[in-house]
């Protein structure tokens, strides 16, 4: 297993002239006890050397072992955060084939964080002690990992004690360590040298310092290490022209260096310096590519030897700090050296060694299209498929601008402009690159054939233009050669559950004869999927309609289709909508079944990339029950938002599914506020992207919460939008499926337009239909407001609504009702629907059951 161990997981080496430091191992040591260690301070103030000291300290006792990661801005994605976590955990029992295998098994990046939990699960007991450093945590910002780690971190043995380094304060999803656990905090104060370390350090040095000259390098420095190992490369002289104050340390290091160092070293090293600058870290071979030095590896050592700010992290790998990398870069802008080709020759080492986020940083700075292009197409090609790694590799991917120059001259580069901007939901750089990208096309056809698959797909999710509108266009679409008729693009479905809602929109597949010429068009582009996907389509739009019988044969045919597709992602769908029928079915037997099948699919397939969907789509049921513990556990998974909110950068399409999940467990849970807020970034998010069917949930959500909350004009009003948005195409089941959520509000607009003076534009035979497929779900499920609690007002009925509640109290019908009391039988109805209403009731036995328990009727005779 040490062979899986990278250099990252090595630690640097301790400079060859470093103080010990005992009063500050003293305050580390006295944290025993402690399972985590967090060490916060800023740049140049000697936490890694701090770490690195400890460290051996703690391994001088042979049955205790120190581990060490050094993290960097490309591990901020789960999977290669917790690939390397879990590669160092194996390193500890390399025999141990069980945490070998889930550490290599493919579909770790999948599911990292819960691959990584099964890996410690099976850590075996022994008698070592660990110190484990995750260095440079400050990199780390994925919201993903920041609220996974404590999860993580706490299923360690408690024969493991935990060092953080950060130059910042703890994130808030990493503060419950501190408050579960005991966790020591070590402060720059803490690592500032005091007088006798100083004097120490400068013996070693070669250098006796009296008390004043002592007194005052603690006062230019303020004590930080980084300012007091350039005075010790020096003279008091030197110090003496730099006065070094903490605020100010990085301004004042580059000019003391500078004036004091730079022009002391010889034409050869600044220009290996210079050169080596361009890339954060490097190995002997990079550095030799870089400079055409062939002892590269020599110069750096000697570097190291010399404490000339260089640290080297196991055999092979060297890193600047980054303050004299700050300094190195700035005279490289200033100097001759051309750096584009130096960018280039580091883009085609990284792009070799396959690491691709790193090779496109360099890439993009040279400003070689060419590299550009290479780099992308891998990247697209072999990155993992789960769409949240996706999403945070792309946001790494594009953390370099592509000048509007390099674009234009190689216009296939706004598509990775495009997914940068959709992962964000930034819709106007989303719709100005799908506008360069057709402009563009022929040129793209021509000169750059390989992403031309790619540009066509993107085109095709123009929510901008109808889908009869893109059919037309497929006609004057450069035709696409593709290797054995295979569906090669990354992803169609977005890995949505249900493919009518996935990549767009694709309700207008129900308008008559639309559906039939996808042959011409669609076709042409998912190729060997295309048969499975029409007919999941089918499906989905005839059960929205809530033809169930049709619905059914198109899904079983899907099944069926799925057998000659090798998409995970298309057959995850086929499964989801033939389930989704059965749902509608009220089978309870074959719904199970078909969720057992899906979730041996995902299984045996090694698709851990559909295990957010699957979960929140079996969830979904759960939640149709108001059920408290399925909404809890749904809010607590890693990959939700501390509260259930939507985050700065608003709604992800490829999360809107889990994210109307997000807001029904806020219901059931009775948090309305949260609940709000994330139906309101639904809306607009649905609006921005055009996707009626979103639109029409997230208003069906929003009248369930409202009526819930006693605020029924606008819950109606709520409502009212949806039924419009699904009335033209005749969709049911989107509103239908809230059942006991809807029925009420269903009734008082049913009511609302079936009277004379109504001139509003819905139909009356539409929501009668809406209103009787929701109250048959209502009979199954309690519906997600079941458990919302009630304001609490005394129900007020009128003269006129008690009169008919105690009549159907003894017995009589609506239409007896209005024989006695000579009123219209629409009146009567009328008076009974607003008692219900008020009541919160469905039907006249629970009606006239609440009014007793109210006090509300002066009689007891039974129905």
């Amino acid at each position: 297993m040490l062979s899986l161990v990278n250099e990252k997981c090595i630690p640097a080496a301790l400079p060859e002239s470093c103080i010990q430091r005992q009063e500050l191992m003293k305050k580390l040591f006295l944290t025993k006890g402690n399972r985590f260690i967090y060490i916060v301070s800023p740049a140049g103030s000697g936490k890694t050397v701090t770490a690195l000291l400890w460290n051996a300290a703690f391994e001088q006792n042979p049955q205790q072992r120190a581990l060490w990661i050094s993290l960097d801005t490309y591990d901020n994605v789960p999977s290669v955060f917790y690939k390397l976590f879990s590669t160092v955990l194996c390193s500890t029992q390399p025999d141990n084939e069980n945490m070998r295998s889930l550490c290599t098994d493919p579909a770790f990046s999948s599911s990292p964080v819960e691959y990584t939990v099964r890996l410690i699960s099976e850590l075996q007991p022994d008698e070592c002690l660990y110190a484990l450093t995750l260095d440079d945590l400050h990199l780390i910002h994925n919201p993903d990992i920041l609220k996974s780690l404590p999860i993580v971190l706490k299923r360690l043995p408690r024969s493991f004690v935990v060092l953080l380094l950060s130059r910042n304060e703890a994130p808030q999803p990493l503060r419950v360590l501190f408050s579960d656990e005991k966790t020591a905090f070590i402060t720059a104060d803490a690592l500032r040298f005091s007088v006798m370390e100083l004097k120490t350090y400068f013996q070693g040095l070669g250098r006796n310092l009296t008390d004043d000259e002592a007194d005052f390098i603690l006062m230019a420095t303020g004590g930080i290490a980084i300012g007091i190992n350039a005075i010790a490369k020096n003279s008091m002289a030197a110090a003496t022209n730099a006065i070094i104050r903490p605020e100010k340390t990085e301004y004042v290091f580059a000019n003391y260096i500078r004036e004091q160092l730079w022009e002391n070293w010889d034409e050869k090293l600044r220009s290996f310096l210079l050169k080596t600058s361009v890339v954060d870290e490097m190995t002997e071979t990079l550095a030799a590519m870089l400079t055409g030095r062939k002892d590269a590896g020599r110069v750096l050592r000697e570097l190291c030897a010399s404490n000339t700010f260089v640290s080297q992290a196991g055999k092979d790998l060297f890193r600047y700090h980054h303050l004299f990398l700050d300094f190195l870069r700035d005279m490289a802008k200033e100097s001759s050296i051309k750096l584009s080709p130096l960018y280039k020759a580091a883009a085609k080492y990284y792009l070799d060694a396959k690491q691709y986020l790193i090779a496109r940083h360099y890439a993009v700075q040279s400003g070689d299209g060419d590299i550009i292009l290479k780099v992308i197409y891998q990247f697209n090609q072999y990155t993992n498929p789960l769409l949240d790694e996706y999403a945070a590799y792309s946001k790494l991917f594009n953390r370099d601008v592509l000048p509007k120059k390099i674009c234009d001259m190689h216009p296939y580069l706004y598509t990775s402009i495009m997914e940068g901007a959709w992962i964000s939901s930034d819709t106007k750089t989303v719709e100005h690159s799908w506008d360069k990208l057709r402009h563009y096309l022929p040129t793209i056809a021509l000169k750059y054939p390989k992403m031309l698959e790619t540009v066509i797909l993107e085109l095709a999710v123009d929510y901008r233009k109808s889908l009869a509108q893109l059919i037309v266009s497929f006609n004057k679409l450069p035709i696409i050669n593709r290797p054995g008729g295979k569906y090669q693009v990354s992803t169609f479905s977005l890995q949505l559950p249900f493919l009518h809602r996935s990549i767009r929109d694709f309700s207008e597949l129900a308008d008559d004869g639309l559906l039939e010429k996808l042959d011409r068009s669609f076709a042409l582009l998912l190729y060997d999927l295309y048969k499975t996907a029409q007919l999941c389509m089918m499906s989905a739009l005839s059960l929205e309609k809530n033809r169930i019988d049709e619905a059914l044969e198109y899904a079983l045919q899907a099944k069926e289709a799925v057998k000659d597709i090798q998409s995970p992602e298309i057959i995850f769908c086929a499964y989801n909508h033939l389930s989704a029928v059965y749902l509608a079915m009220e089978d309870e037997a074959l719904f199970k079944a078909e969720l057992s099948e899906t979730e041996l699919f995902i299984e045996q397939s090694g698709a851990r990339f559909l295990d957010r969907n699957f979960l929140a789509w079996k969830t979904k049921i759960l939640l149709l029950d108001a059920n408290k513990k399925a909404a809890e556990d749904w809010l607590d998974n890693y990959f939700i938002s501390d509260d259930g909110s939507v985050p700065p950068e608003r709604v992800p399409l490829y999360k809107i599914f889990q994210y109307f999940i997000t807001a029904r467990a806020c219901i059931v849970l009775n948090r309305g506020d949260r609940a709000l807020s994330v139906i309101m970034a639904l809306i607009q998010f649905a609006k921005d992207y055009r996707r009626p069917m979103d639109l029409a949930e997230a208003y069906t959500l929003k009248a369930a919460l409202e009526w819930a909350c006693g605020n029924r004009t606008e819950a109606a009003a709520s409502l009212e939008e949806a039924l419009l948005e699904l009335q033209g195409r005749k969709f049911i089941r989107i509103i239908a499926d809230e059942g006991a959520a809807v029925v009420p509000i269903l009734k008082r607009i049913s009511a609302s337009i079936s009277t004379e003076n109504y001139s509003g534009n819905l139909s009356r035979y539409y929501v009668s239909e809406v209103l009787l497929a929701a109250h048959k779900v209502s009979q199954q499920h309690r519906g997600i407001t079941a458990n919302f609690k009630k304001s609490g007002k005394p129900v007020k009925l009128s003269k006129q609504q008690k009169k008919m509640l105690e009549l159907l109290a003894k017995g009589y019908r609506n239409q007896e009702i209005a024989n006695l009391s000579g009123l219209a039988l629409p009146t009567v109805k009328g008076h009974l629907m607003l008692a219900y209403e008020k009541l919160e009731v469905n039907n006249a036995m629970d009606a006239v059951l609440k009014a007793r328990e109210l006090g509300l009727l002066r009689i007891t005779a039974a129905l």
